[in-house]
């Protein structure tokens, strides 16, 4: 079959890639007989490359889909109403349209309106010396069945009572047969075991594959109902012979009574049909195996045998020209009913009437009803539907039954029937109501059918593949755009968030979105939390707090971040129309969050490495809003020296530090901070002449805005900086800018760098470096006030976070290396006194290591102490 010529084309890129000279041939055979073994070696052929693509197609389109289907549906109901099952809420091509059989169903019940009927019946007693109470009664039932109609059914029920004169119209007997069953397929077995054997098919199908690698049955996943002539059924059926139990049942068939199975319609020409392979006793096996293993036997047994046959009698009768039937069964030999023990067909006696004669009834009455609705459907029901429409295989049927059960969206009752959850409704009538018959089998069939073109010839896998998948997400880019239609059919079955007693932290805290109608701050808490303030904070490490706004209008709860103060702020969402929060952190910075994208972010604007995370406003990339702060331009700075794959480009943290990140991420996690004191960064279009040569990639320019604010960076840096504020400096971040080197920009590029003068490295190690360590606010304080302040330890910091950690050192801010004369403007005479005081000089390249109290009030000349100047070779 094709899961078979796909499994050998996966054996063949194994062995072809270890022994590409391998010449291999596919022998195909459905029987594990020595005929069908030696024909197929005599007639190997190629495998067939259409069958396994066929397969191909099939896996790659149910992944795509159920994983994009499946991701979108978590994210966007996760955390959002109260008694909604934990997990994931999954989506499968046809695990879906298995929940729609049962949700329609369902429906049908739950729509159902009985209708009230009339209808008239007869009956007649008459002696009969075979009858145990000596006399036979048969009742006579209405050709018409049933009116709608009381006063029509009313007239024609009097004219019988008035003229009840009974002719007998016709009396027609003729022989009746039963026939036996078709050779059991997987499907059958499924739906058999479910209603017989009170077996679900997914114990059925565990049981069954017990059984086969037991050696008592044959492959148990087969759609053949028909027996080949190349297989000795006679020799299976003589294997039972011994039997305690059906032994003798065996040994009539084989002594006369065998008849070659019925043949049906069905032929895999993979495996044959399922049977006994030796003969086994209750002993043997455990309870469940045992009456699996049964049913099989005494399945097979009774496909071999004579069908039963019985004689049946119609009896027509004629009263005021309404017509009456009454029909009789005797059966003459029950056959494979005799060892067949789950069905029945039994005698229905009726007295002897000839044709044209006449009879007054004991009775003729007038009798109401009224309609009932369908039941729901068993598991055998479900399977039949699925078997029909084409969803799923005989092999994977059980599986998608037991996924809708797993996933909650169906369940079982008392009478093991299955009945939907609030969960699957509500999914199936989101969809509905989009417009999109996904819980339809008419998808899924067609894919199918296009499955059989690919094993044909006619479309190739691309075509296939291209066209579904292409159909599949214009509607998945429709269910994105109308997700709330998801939450506001979820919100009839479940209570959103907030509805259950929860705290009210603020009345009328923002606007909605989504009607205009104001929206409550709500908590829950959880059973260790007792308290919170009116920002929802929680008191403790161990409460755990849910904040979010609830609107009175669209009862759908939006979730807010757990820690945090909150405050409104007068800007709209421009994509949601939501009033933006401002969340203040335990670290006096902020940030902003729509409620509505905070855990649902528009797709348009969300970077893959987002999704399913929380989307505050700094991560969004729409350029229409004005807190739309994180850079989503991907212009690769340089190549990643990390993974060697990848491009580095510029990003935003959270608190609002722009960084190099890897666009491999998460695969490649290689992140580089700039440092603090910028305050934009735009990548350009020309690139570093010397890095890109020795990296033999692009190396762009970067356009940085810096802070002149609270000393941040070095006057004599500040001096150096151009633009309209004199705030701006065009750089190269790939380690060559010495500007940046003295602000703790540090970068090795590793063997992707070759420079010829300073080797592999861009930045020459710190330590090997003269160092001046200063604070410049203590330097600021000292400039104007007259004198140092050497006990100052609030000086500015312009390294990272992680740099500080490392080395504590660091807390002042630190110059390593020489500087270049070219980097110091000496047209200003405030920085020229800045310069002085310092200790840098036009003709000094390394000025020695000094502390801050060195450093005297401006009016004082420092003369630096007489020492030897550190050998210029050992810096950058």
């Amino acid at each position: 079959d094709r899961e078979g010529e796909n499994i050998c084309f996966e054996v063949m890129e194994v062995c072809l890639r270890a022994n590409p000279r391998l010449r291999i041939s596919r022998a195909h055979f459905s029987a594990l007989t020595p005929r069908d073994i030696e024909r197929a070696c005599r007639t190997l052929g190629q495998p067939n490359k259409r069958y396994s693509d066929a397969v191909q197609a099939r896996q790659e389109i149910d992944l795509r889909l159920g994983a994009s289907f499946t991701r979108f549906q978590t994210f966007r109901l996760q955390n959002k109403f109260e008694g909604l099952p934990d997990g994931v809420i999954s989506y499968g091509p046809c695990q879906f349209p298995t929940l729609g059989f049962v949700v329609e169903r369902w429906q049908r019940i739950h729509n159902f309106q009985a209708e009230q009927f009339w209808y008239i019946t007869c009956a007649v007693e008459r002696p009969d010396s075979d009858a145990k109470s000596g006399s036979l009664k048969v009742d006579f039932n209405w050709s018409r069945t049933r009116l709608y109609d009381r006063i029509s059914c009313f007239i024609l029920f009097e004219m019988c009572v008035d003229n009840p004169l009974a002719t007998v119209v016709s009396v027609t007997s003729n022989p009746k047969s039963k026939w036996r069953p078709l050779p059991l397929s997987t499907v059958e077995m499924q739906k058999n075991a479910s209603r017989k054997l009170q077996l679900s098919s997914h114990t059925t199908m565990q049981l069954a594959e017990s059984l086969y690698n037991k050696g008592y049955i044959s492959y148990p996943r087969t759609e053949t109902d028909k027996f080949k002539d190349t297989i000795d059924v006679r020799a299976l059926v003589s294997n039972q012979t011994g039997h305690p139990v059906w032994g003798a049942y065996a040994q009539r068939l084989e002594q006369g009574d065998f008849l070659w199975p019925r043949a049906g319609s069905n032929d895999d020409q993979a495996h044959p049909p399922i049977h006994p392979v030796k003969c086994g006793t209750q002993a043997d096996m455990e309870p469940n195996e045992w009456k699996l293993y049964e049913y099989i036997t005494r399945h097979f047994l009774a496909a071999c045998s004579q069908d039963a046959q019985g004689h049946k009698t119609v009896v027509t009768i004629n009263i005021a020209g309404e017509t009456f039937t009454a029909t009789g069964l005797m059966v003459l030999a029950l056959n494979w009913l005799e060892v067949y023990r789950y069905d029945k067909w039994s005698d229905h006696n009726i007295p002897v009437f000839t044709a044209g004669e006449q009879f007054i009834p004991q009775g003729i009455w007038m009798k109401d009803g009224k309609t009932q609705a369908p039941p729901l459907l068993s598991e055998s029901d479900l399977i039949s539907l699925m078997d029909k429409s084409g969803i799923g295989t005989d092999a994977t049927i059980h599986e998608h039954i037991n996924t809708i059960q797993e996933r909650n969206y169906a369940e079982k009752n008392g009478s093991q029937q299955l009945q939907p959850t609030p969960l699957g409704l509500a999914l199936v009538e989101a969809y509905e109501s989009m417009g999109f018959d996904l819980s339809k089998p008419y998808l899924r069939a067609r894919m199918e059918a296009d499955m059989k073109l690919i094993a044909q010839g006619v479309k190739t896998k691309d075509q296939v593949l291209t066209d579904c998948l292409n159909e599949m997400k214009t509607v998945f880019q429709t269910v994105a755009a109308e997700a709330i239609k998801i939450e506001q059919s979820v919100a009839k079955y479940y209570a959103p968030m907030g509805t259950t007693p929860a705290q009210m932290l603020r009345r009328n805290f923002s606007k909605c979105g989504r009607c205009g109608s104001d929206m409550n701050l709500m908590a829950n808490q959880s059973s260790d939390q007792r308290t919170t303030n009116n920002n929802g904070n929680r008191p403790t490490p161990s409460g755990r707090v849910q904040r979010f706004l609830l609107c009175a209008q669209c009862k759908i709860p939006n979730l807010l971040p757990p820690r945090g103060e909150l405050s409104v702020t007068d800007v709209n969402c421009p994509l949601c129309n939501f009033q933006v929060i401002r969340i203040t952190t335990e670290q006096n910075t902020t940030y902003t969050v729509c409620p509505s994208c905070f855990k649902n972010p528009p797709a348009n604007v969300t970077a893959d490495s987002d999704l399913g995370q929380d989307f505050p406003c700094f991560k969004c990339s729409f350029e229409g809003c004005t807190l739309s702060r994180k850079k989503r331009d991907d212009t690769p700075v340089f190549k990643c020296f990390k993974c060697k794959n990848n491009f580095m480009a510029l990003r935003k943290s959270q608190q609002n530090n722009y960084f190099l990140s890897c666009k491999g991420y998460p695969n490649c996690k290689n992140s580089v901070f700039l440092p603090k004191c910028i305050t934009d960064a735009t990548v350009l279009d020309s690139s570093c002449l010397s890095c890109s040569n020795a990296t033999l990639s692009v190396v762009r320019h970067v356009a940085l805005k810096f802070s002149l604010a609270n000393g941040m960076i070095p006057p004599h840096i500040r001096c150096s900086l151009k633009g309209p504020e004199g705030n701006q400096h065009t750089s190269c971040l790939g380690g060559c800018d010495p500007m940046l080197a003295e602000l703790g920009y540090r970068i090795d590029m590793g063997d992707l760098t070759q420079h010829p003068s300073r080797g592999a490295s861009v930045v020459p190690p710190r330590t090997s470096q003269t160092t001046l360590t200063t604070s410049f606010r203590a330097l600021n304080n000292g400039f104007g006030n007259g004198s140092a302040d050497q006990n100052n330890n609030n000086s500015t910091n312009a390294f990272p976070r992680k740099q500080q950690q490392a080395d504590p050192s660091l807390k002042s801010f630190q110059h390593t290396g020489s500087v270049q004369p070219s980097v110091h403007r000496r047209d200003d005479a405030f920085a020229d006194e800045i310069v002085e005081a310092i200790g840098f000089d036009s003709t000094i390249e390394s000025a020695p290591s000094r502390t801050s109290s060195s450093f005297q009030p401006l009016g004082h000349r420092y003369t630096p102490p007489t020492t030897t100047n550190t050998s210029s070779s050992s810096s950058s």
